[in-house]
């Protein structure tokens, strides 16, 4: 573990990514105890002199829970109203946890063709660089409410990927709801086992990591947090898949603890 340890300590730029599963219980309810706990520690690492973005799921599912939905809408515009009522939520909880912390945020919403289109490239990084330059922690988002399905990115494992390749940052950490890679799926084979570390190359060989949720407010999976992984270690970045509902679970990652898995570029 000492190449983990030496690796994590030099990560100055993280972003970090929140997925639903995390900010909401098994009970369908927003955990907000939780969210208060995971923006503290992003608050502690602020106040340490590191640098992190925070790409955070949950608009869809905080809006379906104000509307009382019990299922995830099929049709497109449903999913952007939905989108539009849960964004201001989810970014108000943020906003009033972090100013505890004395921590600044900024709300930045992104698509593919903003990705995809150099110029609107450009204009996002140099967004990125004076959020950062002025101390405000930035929280990203897809543009849910008016992306069309055909420019959607279409989950947030693969934004925080194309963020952290953006802003030029030195680790990207998943917050979920499982432990990290395992050799198999955990759900359907009690032989599974944690895997620490892997070369990105090993990637390809993996077999049976690839559940998808199982939520009506949850999307992706495993398998978009591999291709995540594919996207930044083409970049030099590694990725660290960890579970989000762990206390101090990003601490430990950092001080070079043996938790989560982390993907070497």
């Amino acid at each position: 573990m000492i190449r983990r340890a030496q690796h994590l300590a030099t990560a100055h730029r993280l972003v970090i990514k929140i997925g639903t599963g995390v900010l909401i219980d098994p009970e369908n309810r927003i955990n907000l105890k939780l969210m208060e706990s995971l923006t503290s520690e992003l608050a502690r690492l602020c106040r340490s002199g590191r640098e992190v973005i925070l790409v955070s799921s949950g608009a869809i599912a905080f809006g379906m829970l104000h509307l009382g939905l019990g299922e995830r809408p099929r049709e497109i515009s449903q999913k952007q109203a939905c989108a539009a009522i849960g964004q201001s939520h989810l970014v108000h909880h943020y906003e009033q946890f972090f100013a505890r912390a004395a921590i600044k945020v900024g709300q930045v919403l992104l698509s593919r063709d903003d990705l995809e289109n150099s110029r609107r490239y450009e204009n996002a990084k140099r967004t990125f660089e004076q959020l950062l330059a002025w101390k405000i922690l930035p929280i990203v988002n897809e543009n849910d409410s008016v992306a069309i399905e055909e420019l959607k990115i279409g989950d947030n494992d693969n934004l925080s990927a194309l963020v952290a390749v953006a802003t030029d940052a030195h680790l990207l950490v998943i917050l979920s709801h499982v432990d990290g890679v395992f050799s198999a799926d955990p759900r359907q084979n009690p032989a599974a086992v944690l895997i620490p570390e892997l070369e990105h190359s090993e990637l390809d060989g993996l077999t049976g990591v690839s559940a998808a949720a199982n939520s009506e407010l949850n999307t992706g999976g495993m398998m978009t947090k591999m291709q995540a992984a594919r996207v930044c270690a083409k970049a030099g970045i590694a990725t660290a898949i960890v579970n989000g509902c762990v206390p101090e679970t990003i601490h430990r990652l950092l001080a070079g603890e043996a938790v989560g898995t982390i993907i070497y570029p």
